[in-house]
């Protein structure tokens, strides 16, 4: 099959571009099982189409890539040029390409639902965690379930009145150091190998922390200033199967003015564990499981090299 060069294929340590894939790597097809790559060769492409979602995604194929997509949801996958999806498209049909949920059986020592707060809201000089005093009492009880111990409690200066900064003991340091996140933020490669259930907990993990539900829509959002940090983040939920969206915003908090960037979803499962941001996730009537994403009807053509697995 050939593709653009810049085509993000799925891993079991996320997606990486055509590019940089190499012979015996192990990538996922679009049913999420394992393919061992055998071969691989590089050809020149005179074209190469970006398709752009409304949820500000994109994917770059080759004009005449051989793409799995949904014609009609109450009938089988198709597969189809990229030239005639967007063929389709201008003629107003509507066509879906299908989310690869990425299997995985890896292990991490370090508990799931602590790496997510901790990368969401803990310091990188040490293993304490912050939070807000009403929610302290369930965020002792997930941090002694998780295996670990309980520090001094003193109240977080850099927050209002009711922000608590909690001491993690009994490990949690050694595990930060072990995966090279202590004093360096970022979602460990082996987290994207592990199981959908330890990503799932890293997912809820991080809400708690730095995440919200809205009340109204039911969506759920992670920020954080950190770009490596919620890409990370994008990448464990599309590795769920779920349909997200990042995009940067300003934020102002502790007398600055910064960057961040902010991770949207409407969750298939329950992204929080919190009684209070769990709460707010609405119902939602799903048919079977996720398995699409909307096109929005733009396509663009460059050059690009190309690659033949």
């Amino acid at each position: 099959m050939a593709i653009s060069a810049e085509t993000d294929i799925p891993t079991k340590y996320g997606f990486v571009k055509a590019s940089d894939i190499k012979v015996g790597d192990v990538v996922y097809d679009i049913n999420g099982n394992e393919t061992q790559i055998e071969s691989i060769k590089y050809e020149s492409l005179d074209t190469s189409v970006t398709v752009r979602f409304g949820s500000a995604e994109s994917i770059v194929l080759s004009q005449n890539q051989i793409i799995p997509v949904y014609v009609d949801p109450n009938k089988e996958i198709e597969y189809i040029s990229s030239e005639d999806v967007f063929s389709m498209c201008s003629k107003g049909w509507i066509a879906k390409l299908p989310s690869v949920t990425i299997k995985g059986n890896g292990v991490m020592s370090i508990n799931p639902w602590m790496l997510g707060f901790w990368l969401g809201d803990g310091s990188r000089h040490n293993a304490n965690v912050s939070t807000c005093i009403d929610d302290l009492e369930y965020v002792k009880e997930r941090i002694l379930s998780s295996g670990y111990s309980i520090g001094a409690i003193r109240r977080d200066r850099r927050f209002n009145q009711k922000g608590v900064s909690v001491s993690v003991t009994k490990g949690l340091l050694q595990q930060l150091k072990q995966y090279n996140i202590y004093m360096n933020k970022h979602m460990p490669d082996e987290v994207y190998s592990t199981d959908i259930n330890y990503r799932r907990e890293v997912i809820k993990g991080l809400v708690d922390s730095d995440g919200m539900v809205e009340k109204s829509r039911g969506r759920a959002l992670f920020t954080n200033t950190n770009y490596d940090l919620a890409l990370g983040c994008a990448r464990i939920l599309s590795s769920l199967g779920e349909l997200v969206c990042i995009y940067p915003n300003t934020c102002h908090g502790f007398g600055k003015t910064v960057v961040c960037y902010v991770v949207t979803w409407m969750p298939i499962e329950l992204p929080a564990g919190m009684p209070r941001k769990a709460g707010r996730v609405r119902q939602r009537k799903i048919i079977e499981k996720r398995t699409c994403r909307h096109i929005e009807f733009k396509i663009f053509y460059s050059g690009t090299p190309g690659i033949n697995f």
